[in-house]
C-alpha cells in the first residue's frame, strides 16, 4: 500500500514538473522573442573601434537577459564605411558607427571638434563632456543626426603625424608632402603646404610601401592594428584635432524596441561612452611604447616650435568659421563657445 502511495505520489510530482517546464517553454516562446542587431563598423578584428564594438555587443547581450543579439561586421563588410548615415537610416544596417571625419559634410558643426592646433586638454574624457554641452547648448548641431537614434558618441585621441622617412619639426617641414587624411584634416593639410591623400585604411600599407605617400596624419591606434607602424618610422605630436565618433540606430529598429530593452540601451550610455574613450587611450599610449621600443622618432614640440604651428593655424580657423557661417550655421559662436570650454576644463 505505501508502495502504491509512493509511486502516486512520484507520478504526480513529475507530472507537475513537466507541466511547469512546459509552461515556462509557452512563456519564453511567446515572450522571450530575440531581437538581432547589425551593427556596422569600418575597421578590422582587433582594432579599437571593433574591441569598443563588441565590448557594447556582449554588455547589452548580458543586460537583456538575451533578449537581444547584436552581431558585430567588421571592416566595412556589410556597410561601406561613407555609407554608414544613409545605410543605418535605411535600416541596411541596424547600428552603425559613424565617424565624423569620413563624412564631413554632414556634420559641418560636431567638426568643430576636428580643428587642429586648439588646445584640447589631454584627458580623454573632457573633449567628449564638450561635445556634450555643444551639442545641448546648438541645436544646429544636434540636428545633424537627425533621422536616427543617437546610442552613444565619444571623441578619440588627438590626430598626430606620423612619416616614412621625413623629420617634421616645424610647419615649414610639411610643405610638398603628401600625406593621408580625410575630412577637415585634409583642408588642415593644405594650409601646412602638404598634398592631402585619401585611401581606404586597407590600403594604407601599400600606399606607404610604394611611396604613394609620405605619411599619416591620424592618432596612434590604427597604425597599429592596420599593422602600419612598421613603416611609420617618424612621428611628431601635434594635435591636429580630434575625431568624434557617433554610434548611431535606425529609428524603426528603435521604436520596434520593448520598453525595457530602450530603457537598458539608454542606461549603458554613460558607461560605454567612458569605455570607449579608455579602450582608445590605452591603446594609443601602449601603440606609442611600442613606436618607441622598435627605436622610432618622436618628435614633441617645443614652446617656440608650437607657436609657430599655432600661428600658422589660425587662417584655418578662420576658414573654418567662414565656412560654417556661410552656410548660415553659428560659426563664430560655436567657435568660441569651444575654446572657452577647452580652457575651463584646462585648469
Amino acid at each position: 500500500m505505501k508502495n502504491r502511495m509512493r509511486v502516486s505520489l512520484l507520478v504526480t510530482m513529475l507530472a507537475a514538473g513537466l507541466l511547469l517546464l512546459a509552461s515556462v517553454s509557452v512563456f519564453s516562446a511567446e515572450t522571450g522573442k530575440v531581437t538581432e542587431l547589425r551593427f556596422s563598423i569600418h575597421t578590422p578584428p582587433g582594432s579599437v573601434v571593433h574591441t569598443i564594438a563588441t565590448t557594447w555587443a556582449k554588455e547589452v547581450e548580458e543586460k537583456t537577459g538575451g533578449k537581444v543579439k547584436v552581431t558585430v561586421f567588421p571592416a566595412q563588410s556589410l556597410v561601406h564605411l561613407k555609407d554608414i548615415f544613409p545605410a543605418t537610416t535605411k535600416g541596411i544596417c541596424d547600428v552603425g558607427f559613424a565617424s565624423l571625419q569620413l563624412d564631413a559634410s554632414r556634420y559641418p558643426l560636431s567638426l568643430v571638434t576636428g580643428l587642429g592646433i586648439m588646445g584640447w586638454p589631454a584627458s580623454g574624457q573632457v573633449p567628449t563632456q564638450i561635445w556634450t554641452e555643444l551639442q545641448q547648448k546648438f541645436p544646429q548641431m544636434a540636428a545633424e543626426f537627425k533621422g536616427v537614434k543617437v546610442l552613444w558618441h565619444y571623441i578619440t585621441m588627438p590626430m598626430t603625424l606620423h612619416f616614412t622617412k621625413k623629420i617634421v619639426r616645424v610647419p615649414e617641414d610639411m610643405k610638398g608632402l603628401k600625406i593621408e587624411a580625410a575630412g577637415p584634416l585634409a583642408a588642415a593639410m593644405k594650409f601646412f603646404g602638404a598634398t592631402p591623400m585619401v585611401t581606404s585604411p586597407t590600403e594604407w600599407y601599400m600606399a606607404l610601401d610604394r611611396g604613394l605617400e609620405d605619411g599619416i596624419c591620424h592618432n596612434y591606434t590604427p597604425i597599429w592594428s592596420l599593422k602600419v607602424h612598421t613603416l611609420l618610422r617618424t612621428h611628431t605630436d601635434v594635435d591636429f584635432g580630434l575625431v568624434g565618433q557617433a554610434i548611431i540606430m535606425n529609428v524603426d529598429k528603435w521604436n520596434s524596441l520593448p520598453a525595457d530593452v530602450k530603457k537598458t540601451l539608454d542606461d549603458l550610455r554613460p558607461w560605454i561612452e567612458k569605455r570607449s574613450v579608455d579602450i582608445s587611450m590605452d591603446q594609443a599610449v601602449e601603440v606609442r611604447k611600442i613606436c618607441q621600443g622598435l627605436g622610432h622618432t618622436i618628435l614633441v614640440p617645443n614652446a617656440q616650435e608650437m607657436k609657430q604651428w599655432m600661428e600658422t593655424a589660425k587662417p584655418l580657423h578662420d576658414a573654418w568659421i567662414a565656412d560654417a557661417e556661410g552656410k548660415g550655421l553659428p560659426g563664430r559662436a560655436v567657435f568660441e563657445e569651444t575654446k572657452r570650454l577647452i580652457q575651463k576644463y584646462s585648469h
